[in-house]
């Protein structure tokens, strides 16, 4: 079946609830809520897309900002690895690293933005790590999809899932975040992603998450 590979951001905020600008250009939407957002937008080098059937824009641009600020701050290594590799960061209704648009695209779902600032900010590192994996080796996921071995492709999967689950937990550690996310973070298999568990990520895990 045909994959997009779009990588899954832990999904902590759902079980947890709460755990959970310079612009460009003259193009104004209205916001759900709040001011009109100018579009296009751009916060520290990065294009920020809200979609307000998704997200309001006006709180979906201000808490990228202040997360982006809370990275910058506290964690500048590692944001300046990802103002190396991300162009873009947007509201969408699948959190992941998305490896197919025209630039380099973190998808940020509403759960995930309603989690913790902390938690946000985290994944934002965690998405980071996986496309700088892919401009490093060419390889989605390490390219599992190529493999005929669907156990040993799988394993590949999951070995690159905690090794973006050890950058973030550094990075949650970093700035701030909660005993308990970062305990959950801890305690993460790295296979979340095979929602039907039948042992590969394909649509039907995509289309069935709920983060």
């Amino acid at each position: 079946m045909k994959r997009r590979f779009l990588i899954a951001a832990i999904f902590l905020l759902i079980s947890f609830g709460s755990v959970t600008a310079q612009t460009a250009g003259d193009v104004s939407v209205k916001s759900t809520g709040g001011h009109p957002v100018k579009l296009p937008l751009k916060l520290e080098g990065f294009m920020i897309e809200p979609n307000g059937q998704l997200i309001n824009e006006t709180a979906f641009t201000n808490k990228i900002e202040k997360a982006l600020q809370l990275l910058k701050n506290k964690a500048p290594d590692e944001f300046k690895t990802m103002q190396f590799f991300i162009v873009k960061i947007r509201a969408w209704n699948v959190s992941g690293a998305n490896y197919n648009e025209e630039v380099m695209t973190i998808d940020i779902a509403k759960a995930t933005f309603d989690a913790s600032l902390e938690w946000l900010a985290s994944v934002l590192i965690h998405e980071t790590h996986h496309i700088k994996k892919y401009k490093e080796t060419g390889k989605k996921l390490g390219d599992a999809h190529l493999m005929t071995d669907k156990k040993a492709a799988l394993q590949v999967m999951i070995e690159e899932e905690l090794e973006c689950n050890r950058v973030q937990l550094v990075v949650l550690e970093k700035i701030g975040g909660k005993k308990f996310e970062i305990d959950y973070l801890k305690a993460q298999k790295g296979d979340h992603f095979d929602i039907d568990k039948d042992g590969d990520y394909d649509w039907d895990d995509y289309n069935n998450r709920n983060w």
